[in-house]
């Protein structure tokens, strides 16, 4: 996401299988590629992406094909639902309502791992890290 000169850079991976983003594996040196993809180009990144560099998140999502478990008599809003909720990214993200509603266009966490109501956050506090903390993270 661009706003201005600066650039809000998410990494994401697609998973077919099902993973989790733990921060204690990343802290142990496990299920590190993310973040030093993101470290990268944070680091690296301003001529490429023509401004400032401002990393937004790392996030693992579904790639393969779901299916509804649902009653066989279940309308299309509950399917929907059902369908949204397989399809929810896990991860880590910048504690900043601007990079939430970039990620996520209501902020309702549907397919992120946090959610707003208004400017407070909702769901998800544990998937939101600071700028400062994310720089520790990096090194």
């Amino acid at each position: 996401m661009k706003k201005g000169d600066i650039n809000y850079i998410r990494i994401i991976d697609y998973k077919t299988g099902t993973k989790v983003f733990k921060l204690s594996d990343v802290l142990y040196g496990l299920n590190m590629q993310m973040l030093i993809y993101l470290s990268a180009i944070s680091a690296h990144g301003e001529a490429r992406y023509n401004g400032k560099i401002i990393p937004a998140g790392v996030l693992y999502m579904p790639a393969s094909v779901q299916t509804a478990n649902t009653s066989y008599n279940a309308d299309e809003s509950e399917i929907t639902s059902e369908l949204n909720k397989k399809y929810a990214m896990n991860g880590l993200i910048l504690d900043n309502n601007l990079v939430i509603h970039g990620m996520e266009n209501e902020a309702k966490g549907i397919f992120i791992p946090v959610s707003l109501k208004g400017d407070v956050v909702s769901k998800g506090k544990d998937s939101l890290t600071s700028l400062e903390q994310m720089g520790r993270i990096f090194k």
